[in-house]
């Protein structure tokens, strides 16, 4: 049980980086990059927590005896 919660764990924290490095992204091309990226950068930005939680929460379910 606790291997699949670190498994978890470490899932969410991976996507949880990829969502600063995304929305860091955006920051750093405001002004400088085509429209179409950023919006791409935030919209990943806004979209990853969401999908995140649901996998984190989504283990295995409880043995019943």
């Amino acid at each position: 049980m606790s291997e699949d919660i670190r498994y978890r764990q470490r899932r969410y924290l991976i996507s949880m980086g990829i969502r600063t490095a995304c929305l860091l992204t955006a920051i750093f091309l405001a002004g400088r990059g085509p429209v179409w990226l950023i919006g791409i950068m935030i919209a990943a930005a806004i979209v990853l927590p969401y999908i995140s939680v649901v996998f984190a929460n989504g283990g295995r379910e409880p043995e019943h005896r």
